[in-house]
C-alpha cells in the first residue's frame, strides 16, 4: 500500500511541476528582495542627505536674519 502510495505521488504531474519550478521561483524571489532591499537603503541614505541639507538651510537662513524689536525679521546682507 505504502508503495502505491509513493509511486502515485510521483507520478502525479501536478507535483512533479511544482517540484521543479520550486527552485526557479526561490530565485525570483531572491533577487526581488535584492532590489527591494537595495532601493530602501538609496530611499534611507537619500533621506538622510535631505535632512542634512535641509539643516545647513536653516542655519544658514537663521544666521543671515537680524530679529528686532518690532520686526518680523529683516533679511542681513551676506
Amino acid at each position: 500500500m505504502t508503495a502505491a502510495v509513493g509511486a502515485a505521488k510521483d507520478e502525479d504531474p501536478h507535483l512533479v511541476a511544482v517540484q521543479k519550478a520550486l527552485p526557479a521561483v526561490c530565485d525570483s524571489l531572491r533577487t526581488v528582495t535584492g532590489v527591494v532591499k537595495t532601493g530602501l537603503e538609496s530611499n534611507d541614505s537619500s533621506m538622510r542627505c535631505m535632512n542634512s541639507s535641509m539643516q545647513h538651510m536653516e542655519m544658514a537662513t537663521l544666521e543671515n536674519v537680524v530679529f528686532t524689536h518690532g520686526s518680523r525679521g529683516v533679511h542681513a546682507p551676506p
